[in-house]
């Protein structure tokens, strides 16, 4: 005897229920697991950027490693670093199990075609820098730094801040009667990628001592500088300035 045609449609609505809570859950726990994932590297990526930050603090580049422990708490919310993270109950904390998960491995060409295209980026990003002070046009320069500059002695300065102290020394000085040679040592600048980082860079110059004195006596001048560079989509725009 068989089933009737009603008893038949239960059934199949049963097994469709199964089927689509099974598919719910099993996504639900995949989900979880890629949101694991991702917090663990963004951890990681902060932990990586407090340290680089903190050895730059030791080498009295103060300014970049503050803009680098900056960023660690930008990646992660109420970010704390790993010692802190240790002592912050009381005790030592423990690292809950890792997630096995297969992740594609980046091959040493990659990097270093990486590596090699955030250099040159970075050398045109600088460029751009210059010429747009040589020429005095504060929106080429606004254009290449990051939202906020932290600067010797000034200590962090938004754009809007940087633009009016621009806009101040561009009307006191002729500034676009410089030249190149009067700012820089063309033939002594260098970069070098912050390992750790996601392909942040430092670009290290020797400033020019044919400079005029009004330069000389800015806060910020020195015999050399490093200039610490941080990607933003497919460019680098400048985040701090260390003297050297």
């Amino acid at each position: 005897m068989g089933l009737s045609s009603d008893i038949v449609l239960m059934i199949g609505g049963f097994m469709r229920a199964i089927v689509l809570l099974f598919i719910l859950c099993v996504g639900q726990v995949h989900g979880n697991v890629i949101d694991e994932i991702f917090q663990r590297r963004q951890l990681e990526l902060a932990d990586a950027y407090w340290f680089a930050g903190q050895r730059y603090i030791e080498l009295n580049k103060v300014e970049i490693g503050r803009a680098m422990q900056a960023r660690a708490r930008q990646l992660v919310n109420n970010y704390r670093p790993p010692n802190e993270r240790e002592t912050l109950d009381g005790s030592m904390s423990v690292a809950p199990a890792p997630v096995e998960v297969a992740l594609p491995q980046i091959s040493q060409e990659e990097i270093a075609r990486r590596t090699a295209e955030g250099n040159r980026i970075v050398r045109i990003q600088f460029n751009r820098l210059l010429r747009g002070f040589l020429m005095e046009e504060t929106n080429t320069l606004a254009s290449g730094i990051f939202n906020t500059l932290d600067v010797p002695q000034l200590g962090s300065i938004v754009k809007s801040e940087l633009n009016a102290r621009l806009n101040a020394l561009f009307g006191q000085y002729e500034i676009d009667a410089l030249g190149l040679d009067d700012l820089i040592v063309s033939e002594s600048i260098t970069v070098e990628r912050v390992e750790g980082t996601t392909d942040d860079y430092i670009l290290n110059v020797t400033l020019s001592p044919n400079a005029p004195n009004y330069l000389k006596e800015r806060p910020w001048w020195a015999n050399s500088l490093s200039l610490y560079f941080v990607r933003e989509g497919n460019s680098w725009l400048l985040r701090a300035i260390s003297k050297n």
